[in-house]
C-alpha cells in the first residue's frame, strides 16, 4: 500500500489517495462513509473525516503514524462500504502530486555507499555527511526536470527516501524504525559545476528549482520488509547506470535516524535521502551529464518507480 497525492483529470484540487490493487481510492470520501456506518450523521462524519484523514496530503501526512493507524482501519472496514465508485480511480484517470510538498526538513546523506566514496575519490567518512535541499526543489514522480540556465553540467543520483512519522528526538538506533512513516524513490538531482566550486556548495547545488523528484507515493513502513536490503536501479534513457543494494550502505536507515535526532527533532513529513551509489554522470569516463530530451528513471525494490524527462 502506498499513499498518494493525486488530481483526477479535470480537476485542481489535490487529494489524498491510497494505491491499493492497481487502484487509487479517495481516502477522506471513503473514511466519511466508514464513519456514517458507525452511526455518524453526514456533517458530523465529514468534520471528523477532515480531521482524522484530511484530504489534503500536506495536512495528511503532517499526521503522520496516527493518519496511518486511521488508514489500517480503513482497509479492515473497506469491504462494508456497499459503493465506493464515486472514491476509486484507475491509475490514467489522475496526475500524480509529490507525495510531500512542503516538509519542514529535507536533509541528505552524503557519501553513503562505498562504491560512490571510491568513484568520487573520497575518504571512507567515520559519521554520516549531512546536507539539506530546498523544499521547492520537490517535483512529482513523472515532472519534468528542468536544465537551468546556470549550469551545463547536471547529474542524477538515485536514492531511497525516508519520510518520518512521529516527532521524534535522541532516538536509539534499535527503537529508530518505530518513528518512520514509510519510504520513497528519490533523484537526488545536483549541478556538478556548482557543487565543486571552491568553497564547495552543497546547498546550492541540490536545491535549484525541480532538482528533486519523489515518489510515486509514500509505501508504508510495514509494507518493506527490510529497508536496509532493497535493490535500487536508476536507468538514463532505459540504460542501466546505477545498480546497488540498500544493504551496501555505510550507515543504515536507522542509523541514520538515530544519528539525526540526536541534533534535530525530526518531524512527521521530514525526508530523508540516504545517499546514491555508484554509476553517477560525473564520474564517468567520459562524464555523463544530463541533456534535453534524456529520460532518468529510480527504481526501488518494493518502494516505487519515479521517471522523469529532462528539458
Amino acid at each position: 500500500m502506498r499513499l498518494m497525492a493525486f488530481t483526477p483529470l479535470g480537476r485542481r484540487t489535490i487529494l489524498s489517495g491510497l494505491f491499493i490493487n492497481g487502484v487509487i481510492l479517495d481516502l477522506n470520501k471513503i473514511y466519511t462513509e466508514i464513519l456514517m456506518l458507525d452511526g455518524y450523521d453526514e456533517l458530523e462524519a465529514k468534520i471528523k473525516a477532515g480531521k482524522e484523514l484530511p484530504r489534503n496530503p500536506e495536512k495528511l501526512v503532517r499526521r503522520g503514524l496516527k493518519a496511518l493507524e486511521k488508514i489500517k482501519y480503513l482497509v479492515e472496514r473497506l469491504n462494508e462500504v456497499t459503493d465506493i465508485s464515486n472514491a476509486i480511480y484507475k491509475p490514467y484517470e489522475i496526475v500524480l502530486k509529490p507525495p510531500i510538498q512542503n516538509p519542514s526538513k529535507i536533509i541528505g546523506i552524503g557519501l553513503n555507499y562505498r562504491s560512490h566514496v571510491k568513484e568520487a575519490d573520497e575518504k571512507l567518512p567515520k559519521e554520516p555527511v549531512v546536507f539539506s535541499k530546498a523544499s521547492s526543489s520537490i517535483i512529482g514522480p513523472y515532472d519534468p526536470i528542468i536544465l537551468p540556465k546556470i549550469s551545463s553540467k547536471v547529474d542524477y543520483e538515485g536514492e531511497l527516501a525516508i519520510v518520518i512519522g512521529a516527532k521524534c528526538k535522541d532516538v536509539d538506533e534499535n527503537e529508530a524504525f518505530k518513528y518512520i512513516l514509510g519510504y520513497m524513490a528519490a533523484n537526488d538531482v545536483t549541478a556538478r559545476d556548482i557543487e565543486f566550486r571552491s568553497p564547495i556548495q552543497f546547498f546550492l547545488s541540490k536545491s535549484i528549482d525541480t532538482f528533486l523528484p519523489i515518489g510515486p507515493g509514500i509505501t508504508f513502513r510495514d509494507h518493506i520488509h527490510d529497508p536496509n536490503n532493497l535493490k535500487l536501479i536508476t536507468k538514463l534513457n532505459g540504460e542501466i547506470v546505477q545498480n546497488a543494494c540498500t544493504g551496501e550502505m555505510l550507515f543504515k536507515v536507522n542509523v541514520i535516524v538515530s544519528k539525526l535526532s540526536s541534533y534535530l527533532t525530526l518531524l512527521p513529513g521530514d525526508i530523508i535521502l540516504t545517499g546514491t551509489p555508484s554509476g553517477v554522470g560525473f564520474a564517468r569516463n567520459p562524464p555523463r551529464y544530463l541533456r534535453k530530451g534524456d529520460v532518468v528513471e529510480v527504481s526501488i525494490e518494493n518502494v516505487g518507480v519515479i521517471r522523469n524527462r529532462i528539458i
